[in-house]
């Protein structure tokens, strides 16, 4: 599967503590998303990608990740984010992908950078992460695995078996 990462998961340290070593199996390139925005709510360290005609938005795209890495991405993210389909742009054209929306309006005014998140919040992320990671029962990640494969045996369905995942 493919995921277009705008925010925290564009680090590498912060994947490699949700995933483990199956991100070294995922190829990573640079990507971008037309017409969204990305910015940050008061009180948030993270940022929320949301649509925005004739905005563009840079970020990573990452291919070959399984349904348990999907999984524990969701899980990670959340009931206040709903995984959909978005189309990235890459040296190579465009690419359809998955990405984490919030799911209900969001008041994200406020800018986001990766650097600046980095210096002042990525180490105590990193504990949190490693810590939520540590607690994350098998039962949970292989059911949300198993829902994953459902989407995906519905997406090829529905795209006439090309390989859309």
């Amino acid at each position: 599967m493919r995921f277009f990462f705008y925010g925290t998961l564009i680090d590498g340290d912060l994947r490699r503590a949700l995933c483990g070593p199956a991100v070294d199996g995922w190829t990573i390139a640079g990507a971008e998303l037309a017409d969204h925005r990305r910015g940050r709510s008061r009180g948030r360290t993270y940022p929320f990608l949301l649509p925005a005609p004739g905005g563009r938005v840079a970020g990573l795209l990452a291919d070959g990740l399984d349904a348990e890495a999907a999984a524990v991405l969701t899980l990670y993210e959340g009931a206040g984010y709903r995984a959909a389909r978005v189309h990235a742009e890459t040296a190579a054209g465009p690419v359809a992908a998955w990405a984490f929306l919030p799911r209900r309006a969001v008041a994200a005014t406020l800018p986001w950078s990766l650097e600046a998140w980095q210096g002042r919040h990525k180490g105590s992320a990193l504990a949190r992460v490693t810590a939520w990671r540590s607690g994350v029962a098998p039962a949970a990640i292989a059911r949300a695995a198993a829902s994953w494969r459902r989407r995906l045996a519905q997406a090829e369905r529905q795209a006439g078996g090309t390989g859309l995942s």
